[in-house]
């Protein structure tokens, strides 16, 4: 089923796209799971480990892949049912062009507006390929950041609120590409924006870095060191949006090529600085919109509102952000030392979390 198949079946059920938040994407690659882990080798693996028993992630609390063509600051939405508009049935991300689905977004922000989710923006991928990537499970937390998030909270992550319990299957949507050096130059002027000299650069990097290893992997000799097809948009969907999933159209021969073709020769762009810090304040924002159009609500919403502002403060706070820390100040309500730890938490901050006295 291509992506544009699925939106239509998303709207045809009444579905909505809500904008839930910025992520920022260090590694060249994401991660969806169920909650924050250790360091451990498995995580730095294309594919996953299934059988990795050195960490929790083997059972089925974490999946990861490239995201798109590499680095950048990505928009998350949350997919729901309007009848329950705070319970989250699935998520959806694109790694598109050169950001553009986030500058549409942090556009709106600024002129003070919740973000309406930009399906315009998204359709340009529409004749994108399913390929399911794997399946977790969901207990309370279901997030989505870096491909490393798990054990490093200096990144954007964002939670999902009121997920589903239960199987989550997670589907990438890929874009077909031509793997020659010539294409891959010209694709990446448009998707990242680089320079032909530093495309070329990061081209002969991969070329070297997949044949020094080609002949000890069993490949042949002559294999082009890059894949034919790149990721643009990932989807985690719950077991009550199973109808929703269809037969994979992308086809893939040789995994052990394709994995290596991703581990060593695909060109990942790099950021020249990590964006930690205006994404959290993206997301801080942002959450203070959804606040404001809330209206006259329950105390209850009104607090879920209020906790979603506050833990991307409190991370910004934690990491040194001035926009954040002067922000905090306008409160007049304090959080309980309780509340404190349970923001930090939140966001994976457990070493700040411990020094709330």
């Amino acid at each position: 089923m291509t992506l544009g198949k699925l939106l239509h079946k998303m709207d045809a059920a009444g579905l909505d796209l809500r904008v839930q938040g910025f992520f920022n994407v260090e590694s060249g690659g994401f991660g969806i799971g169920n909650a924050y882990f250790p360091y451990c080798d498995c995580v730095s693996d294309v594919f996953g480990d299934p059988d990795c028993r050195e960490c929790e992630r083997w059972f089925a609390n974490y999946v990861s892949f490239h995201s798109g063509d590499g680095d950048g600051i990505y928009l998350a939405a949350a997919i729901i049912d309007p009848a329950e508009p705070r319970k989250t049935l699935g998520l959806i991300t694109f790694f598109d062009y050169q950001y553009q689905m986030a500058s549409y977004a942090r556009q709106m922000i600024e002129n003070e507006e919740v973000p309406d989710f930009p399906i315009d923006l998204a359709m340009q991928f529409e004749d994108a390929l399913a390929f399911k990537l794997d399946s977790f499970l969901v207990k309370n937390t279901l997030l989505i950041g870096d491909k490393f998030f798990s054990h490093n909270s200096n990144y954007a992550v964002v939670d999902f609120p009121n997920p589903v319990s239960g199987k989550y299957t997670c589907m990438l949507y890929c874009e077909e590409v031509d793997p020659s050096a010539e294409a891959t130059i010209l694709r990446l002027q448009q998707t990242q924006g680089l320079d032909s000299l530093r495309a070329q650069q990061s081209i002969e990097s991969g070329e070297a870095s997949f044949e020094a290893v080609r002949e000890s992997l069993g490949i042949k000799e002559g294999s082009i060191a890059r894949p034919n097809f790149i990721p643009r948009v990932a989807v985690a969907l719950s077991s009550e949006l199973s109808e929703l999933i269809e037969e994979d159209e992308l086809e893939i021969d040789d995994w052990e090529l394709v994995n290596a073709q991703f581990a060593y020769g695909s060109v990942v762009t790099s950021h020249r600085q990590q964006m930690t810090d205006s994404v959290i304040w993206q997301n801080a924002m942002l959450a203070r919109e959804w606040d404001r159009a809330a209206g006259d609500i329950d105390n209850d919403t009104a607090k879920i509102l209020l906790f979603d502002l506050w833990t991307w403060l409190y991370q910004g706070r934690a990491l040194g952000n001035e926009d954040c820390t002067n922000y905090l100040k306008n409160f007049k309500y304090q959080p309980t030392l309780e509340e404190q730890i349970y923001l930090l938490v939140r966001r994976g901050m457990y070493e700040a979390a411990s020094q709330i006295r």
